[in-house]
């Protein structure tokens, strides 16, 4: 994710030797995977610590990279991504009666996602089997359905095709079965929710995940519903037809693979996913 810094002059040397260093642990910080932008304070707001003269403000990260910043405490995340989780640890430097101090917040920060998805499943039928037309067929339905969604604020992720012999004629018509995954977490899917005043704003994302799994839904069976015969043309010029005879969705509340529930965030979040690993 990217950091806005804000960086002006500031003088914090003293020649009067520097105070014991002052450590403080903080509770974890969840933020959600994708979001647009994460305000990371540098000492949570409960904590009564008073801040001398000319601070400056010191980040590290876990990534190993290094942040100055001497006019404002909070480090701004955006775009966050699952890798950029981890130790964040913040060093405020001050001058008081002539002395150096220096106190040093720590926080784990993990990301996490709400649980919500879409399962599509679709079957075709068609005179053939043969794996180089399914599969060509496959994406390009892939395809058009993408440019739908990826509009709705959604991804379409690719899952398992399955073609088979039909009960009536097994040798000359086919099921082609395939399995799509309707994600809300597409570019600025929490678009709605900023400006935020909360800095966990569980409930606009709860609206924005409802939302753009919605719209989807509905472009998705408005195209299918106008859309039930697909030509594709062969190598030798011919056309083979995949005729649409099953299409619908089931919601899916399952954690994305790496994730999982976990104490510390089902409390506030019963329906949310968080890293395992942290």
């Amino acid at each position: 994710c990217a950091l806005f810094l804000d960086l002006d002059k500031s003088d914090n040397e003293t020649s009067s030797g520097q105070a014991p260093i002052e450590e403080k642990e903080t509770e974890l910080i969840f933020v959600h995977i994708g979001a647009k932008e994460f305000t990371l304070p540098c000492k949570p707001e409960k904590t009564d610590v008073v801040i001398g003269m000319n601070p400056t403000y010191n980040w590290n990260l876990e990534n190993g990279e290094n942040v100055t910043l001497h006019s404002g405490a909070s480090l701004i995340l955006h775009a966050f991504r699952a890798e950029e989780s981890g130790r964040y640890t913040c060093s405020i430097s001050f001058t008081e009666e002539n002395q150096l101090h220096t106190m040093t917040f720590s926080h784990t920060v993990v990301g996490y996602h709400i649980r919500g998805e879409l399962q599509v499943l679709l079957i075709f039928q068609s005179n053939s089997c043969d794996k180089l037309l399914t599969r060509e067929f496959v994406r390009s339905l892939h395809r058009q359905l993408s440019q739908l969604v990826s509009h709705l604020h959604c991804e379409l992720v690719s899952g398992s095709t399955t073609c088979f012999p039909t009960v009536e004629k097994p040798l000359d018509e086919f099921n082609l079965q395939v399995e799509l995954k309707v994600t809300p977490f597409g570019k600025d899917w929490d678009k709605s929710c900023y400006p935020q005043t909360d800095s966990m704003p569980l409930e606009c994302y709860h609206s924005a995940v409802q939302k753009n799994l919605q719209e989807a839904k509905e472009a998705m069976t408005e195209f299918m519903d106008k859309n039930k015969n697909f030509s594709l043309e062969t190598s030798n010029g011919s056309h083979i037809s995949f005729v649409n005879t099953f299409f619908n969705f089931l919601e899916d509340g399952k954690c994305q693979d790496g994730y999982g529930q976990t104490q510390e965030l089902q409390s506030y979040c019963p329906d949310c996913c968080s890293e395992l690993s942290r």
